[in-house]
């Protein structure tokens, strides 16, 4: 679902989340959705059979795994994936949190080679919730072999707590060299 995160902001920021959330529920038989917000709803249905309000048949999880293989049957999760394109074929920065594109998900680097062949250009891509370690430098390999500009691939030193909270998109892009991360090499 694309969910518009508005708190004290004069434009609000849309949130994407192609791969489904902990918190969202639905029901096969009537086609609902419920979220949880406080809590991980989709815990909840499995541990306790939560049940539809409207027609009471068992709520599924809406959760989609990194993975070759998908289900994409979900009506919710193709209008993410529809609205996801749309976005991204527009965007001018993408910000990118807590995901290391794994080379199972080919679902989601198809939407962004076919969004970055579209728009003939690369978008600024931040990186957030990227630690300098190992790992973030097999994550860093397979994200810069994906994108055509390399250069416009920002890895912060930031998590994504201080990054939502404490420093925002505006401050990030206006300082972007305060929060990049260096590699050697």
């Amino acid at each position: 679902m694309g969910i518009t995160v508005s708190s004290n902001r004069k434009k609000p920021v849309l949130l994407l989340k192609p791969h489904g959330s902990l918190n969202w529920l639905y029901c096969p038989t009537c086609n609902s959705m419920e979220l949880t917000p406080k809590r991980k709803g989709s815990i909840e249905a499995f541990y306790k059979n939560k049940i539809c309000k409207e027609c009471e048949t068992p709520m599924e999880p809406v959760i989609i795994p990194p993975t070759f293989y998908k289900d994409m049957s979900n009506p919710f999760i193709q209008q993410i994936y529809l609205k996801c394109y749309e976005v991204l074929r527009n965007a001018e920065r993408i910000f990118i949190c807590g995901y290391s594109f794994p080379d199972a998900d080919m679902h989601l680097k198809y939407l962004l080679k076919r969004a970055e062949i579209f728009k003939g250009d690369t978008p600024e891509i931040y990186v957030i919730n990227h630690h300098k370690d190992k790992k973030s430098s097999e994550d860093r390999n397979r994200i810069e072999r994906f994108f055509k500009n390399k250069d416009k691939v920002i890895y912060t030193n930031l998590s994504f707590q201080k990054f939502a909270v404490e420093i925002g998109i505006k401050e990030l892009v206006n300082n972007k060299d305060k929060y990049t991360l260096k590699f050697g090499g």
